[in-house]
């Protein structure tokens, strides 16, 4: 791994134990060795003990007994497993290993010992009782430790302890496959391993992380953390991809490799700031969060969370036959998923994803919705919507064939349980209108309506946003 410039650390940020995730945000913010320092790329302030939330990613969890309550629980109705006492005793050895690791001071070899021997334990723990989830997890954790050290001074050692992190939380997912916080970190160990990887390789990595938080945020929309991380790997890979356009001949790349275009650099940097107001949404108390948003608030597309053209039913013949498509500009925020004029935009379109397609894709039979969309667009038309945000019951990504070419999505409502389809040209613009709409109604749902469209108020630089009256005495605490 020779010629990999490890992280640098950012100014004014003191690295905790514990908080390697608070450190791999800060990094990603400040753009470290992914990307050149811009006017978008700021460090953050000194962050205060009391900020780090210890279930981070080198962190087991908040506290030495949580950790123990974490283990595989065994049902008092079942026979007496003959291994059980050994496997607690073993999985305990490797906690209270991995406990005087992170408390441990001194030099950082001595903590590389007491990680080494907490894995062992993990180790034989896993082999006395192979479907523990929770030591494989812990395992992983230990071995992201250990990848931490490591990389002060032997960055292929760091590389390899990496890997066998990630394997750790694949497997401790196969066993408990709706655990958030193991997708959290295995998303962290993706992010990690793509900065010591090559362009194209480091787009792959991106992608999976992307997909590991994702998935954590759609299983857990309150797990601010994840949305965090995941804001935090869209701005390090814009950077990334920022650094690219600007510098090519740096790039060592086959030539035959495709330029990033101008709307992939921004929609990535957009996605970026959603997740992030997201997260401060969701936390409005973690410093961290509310100077991140001052980082990335210009990338909104302010006044609104989110905007762009999708591909909808009109809704005059939502159930007709045959329906008609037409292409509209949508945005969301406080108020809702709606439809604005072209002319109420909130910026230069053209800087957006294009239009979803609206031609025929592979010979299939979208013949009908494709007629109609062109007859839309040479006629202007667009398709009326307004979807309260309190309305929305569920938000899913949909792969039905009678739908028109692009990547749709279905929004099931209240009101019409049936539901609306809206198709985006990019399979990222599709994800992103999901996780916006997913988390944007949750928030709304736990009384944080008020927040969102403060937040969006700050970022817009208003010095005040005034509720609905309805709302106005309201606490913004979630319930």
């Amino acid at each position: 791994m020779a010629g990999i410039e490890p992280f640098t650390q950012v100014e004014g940020v003191r690295v905790y134990k514990g908080g390697e995730e608070l450190r791999r945000a800060a990094a990603a913010l400040s753009g470290p060795s992914l990307a050149p320092k811009s006017s978008l790329t700021v460090p953050l302030p000194p962050q205060q003990a009391s900020h780090v939330d210890k279930t981070g990613h080198t962190s087991k969890t908040s506290s030495f007994n949580d950790r123990r309550d974490s283990r595989d629980q065994t049902d008092p109705a079942q026979p007496a497993d003959p291994h059980s006492a050994d496997f607690e005793l073993v999985y305990n050895q490797g906690l209270t290993l991995q406990e005087r690791a992170s408390l441990a001071g001194g030099s950082a070899q001595g903590q590389l010992d007491l990680l080494k021997q907490a894995c062992d334990k993990y180790h034989e723990a896993w082999q006395l009782q192979n479907s523990s989830h929770a030591a494989l997890y812990n395992w992983g954790v230990a071995l992201s430790d250990m990848a931490h050290l490591e990389k002060r001074t032997e960055e292929g050692a760091a590389y390899h302890c990496l890997l066998a992190a990630a394997e750790k939380y694949a497997l401790s997912l196969f066993y408990s496959a709706n655990n958030p916080q193991a997708l959290n970190n295995w998303g962290l160990v993706l992010q990690e391993l793509s900065t010591m990887r090559t362009p194209s390789e480091r787009v792959l990595l991106v992608q999976q992380s992307v997909a590991k938080f994702r998935r954590a945020i759609r299983l857990r929309p309150e797990f601010d953390r994840a949305c965090y991380n995941l804001g935090t790997v869209y701005y390090a890979h814009a950077c990334s991809l920022q650094n690219e356009v600007q510098n090519p001949q740096a790039s060592q790349e086959p030539s035959g490799r495709e330029p990033v275009s101008e709307a992939v650099l921004r929609r990535t940097f957009s996605l970026a700031a959603q997740y992030i107001l997201l997260s401060y949404v969701l936390q409005p108390a973690k410093d961290v969060y509310s100077k991140s948003l001052q980082v990335i608030k210009q990338l909104l597309p302010l006044p609104h969370l989110r905007a762009g053209q999708l591909l909808a039913i009109a809704p005059d013949s939502l159930d007709s036959v045959p329906e008609q498509w037409l292409v509209s500009l949508f945005v969301l925020d406080q108020s809702g998923f709606k439809t604005v004029a072209p002319q109420d935009q909130p910026y230069d379109q053209a800087d957006q994803s294009a239009a979803p397609a609206v031609q025929e894709a592979n010979g299939s039979s979208n013949a009908q919705h494709t007629q109609q969309a062109d007859k839309a667009n040479d006629s202007q038309q667009s398709a009326s919507y307004e979807i309260e945000l309190s309305d929305i019951a569920c938000v899913t990504p949909c792969n039905d064939p009678s739908l028109p070419p692009g990547y749709a999505f279905w929004v099931s409502t209240h009101s019409r349980t049936q539901g609306f389809y809206f198709v985006a040209e990019v399979n990222e613009d599709a994800e992103g209108w999901v996780d916006a709409l997913h988390m944007a109604s949750f928030a709304t749902k736990q009384g944080r309506m008020q927040m969102l469209g403060k937040a969006l108020a700050t970022a817009s630089g208003e010095q005040q946003y005034h509720s609905q009256p309805d709302r106005s005495s309201m606490p913004l605490e979630a319930k």
